[in-house]
């Protein structure tokens, strides 16, 4: 068992029957398998099934328009490629905001607009336990889980939306793939922007702290998570600090 009570709810997540464990509710269950995830893969061949998991709406319901999410990302490689999410973009100006719970994540942001043909700029966001990424609008994202354990991680985004997945689909991936040998390039895009590297930033005006857990600062200051709703009304500059 994984104890996930880092992220301010008593849930565990049970390594061998693949779910969450505790007194609260657990949101619905959902699986990303290796045939979801086959057209995206930098070079797919199956080695691994069940790729991760998803349980949406987890905890107390009672945040309107803004649900709460929990992702839990196998160890290992297919194809020599890290584990990965399938990567979507949202449409319009909504945000959305992750939380390593346990493990480290590797966050792939690039920043495009419909009809999604070009990308503007690539950066790679690095995550440990505690920190609270900002996926600002018009970036499309993926997550990446480097190590040899499993990746848990949670978010918060607006129930406004749809995500678009057809562009990563249509790509074969994101600008960039992660392997064991290094990074490279995705050769399905015409001309690819350099990828710039990042740390995630604290963001107190968006109630945002390493030393509180994204579940315990919506519970407290609901009125603070509006910019999931309203992207367009603020200023997402300063939330990843370029290195």
């Amino acid at each position: 068992m994984l104890d996930l009570s880092a992220c301010g709810l008593p849930i565990t997540f049970d390594e061998k029957e693949k779910k969450l464990v505790g007194k609260v509710s657990l949101g619905e269950k959902g699986v990303r398998t290796f045939e979801d995830m086959e057209s995206v893969l930098l070079n797919p061949v199956k080695k691994i099934n069940e790729l991760y998991y998803m349980f949406r709406n987890v905890g107390d319901d009672s945040f309107g328009s803004i649900r709460y999410d929990i992702t839990v990302i196998v160890p290992g490689t297919i194809g020599g490629e890290f584990v990965k999410t399938k990567g979507h973009y949202h449409p319009d100006y909504f945000p959305e905001v992750y939380e390593v719970i346990k493990g480290r994540a590797y966050y792939l942001l690039q920043k495009s607009s419909e009809p999604y043909e070009t990308v503007d700029d690539a950066i790679i966001v690095e995550a440990k336990e505690g920190d609270k990424v900002v996926i600002p609008p018009l970036y499309g994202h993926i997550t990446i889980n480097p190590e040899s354990e499993f990746l848990v991680m949670s978010n918060l985004v607006s129930k406004k939306f749809s995500s678009i997945y057809e562009p990563y689909v249509k790509f074969k991936g994101g600008a960039y793939y992660f392997t064991e040998k290094g990074t490279a390039q995705n050769e399905n895009y015409d001309k690819l922007p350099d990828l710039r590297r990042a740390l995630p930033r604290e963001a107190e005006e968006f109630g945002l702290s390493r030393n509180r857990p994204l579940y315990k600062s919506i519970l407290e200051e609901r009125e603070r998570f509006e910019f999931l709703n309203e992207g367009k009304a603020y200023d997402f500059s300063h939330v990843l600090e370029i290195v």
